[in-house]
């Protein structure tokens, strides 16, 4: 009995520092997680990660990529998950390169804030078939402060 609620505890706590904030240099970043999103025209599901990026510093940093060992492509995604769902549509389920930025600036006491209504990161073609509770490993790039690595709680609406 007492094993058991040792590796109850031991996930919570695990869950709990997946999902807590990250620190790197003067970069913040907080209120991170994903959503599992189906995609309508190809059948795949893919994984939305959104997250609030705070530059507490006195320079602009620029967020340039993001990599995964858990899908096979980690974007920048420019626009909302509704806004590429009405193009995909238009144009018959094809994605134009030009709705992923090639960066996102975060200016100096500024928050950069990723979510569905928005710029944010997908991953497409996944490793292996995700559930909400499971975890991915993220590595952002930052111009400023270099690599910074993550791990993203699937949660669900």
């Amino acid at each position: 009995m007492a094993t058991l609620k040792n590796l109850s505890w031991g996930i919570a706590l695990g869950a709990l520092l997946i999902s807590s904030p990250a620190l790197a240099g003067e970069i913040r970043i907080q209120n991170i997680w994903a959503e599992l999103e189906p995609d309508a025209f190809d059948g795949d599901v893919d994984l939305n990660v959104y997250m609030r990026i705070v530059n507490t510093g006195a320079k602009a940093d620029r967020l340039y990529a993001v990599r995964t060992r858990d899908a096979e492509e980690a974007h920048l995604n420019a626009v909302s998950n509704e806004q590429e769902s009405l193009m995909k549509a238009s144009s018959a389920g094809e994605l134009s390169e030009g709705l992923r930025a090639t960066a996102f600036q975060v200016a100096p006491g500024q928050i950069l804030v990723l979510e569905s209504e928005g710029p944010h990161i997908q991953l497409e073609d996944l490793a292996e078939e995700r559930k909400i509770g499971d975890t991915v490993k993220l590595t952002l790039f930052f111009e400023q402060v270099g690599p910074v690595e993550l791990g993203v709680l699937i949660k669900g609406d």
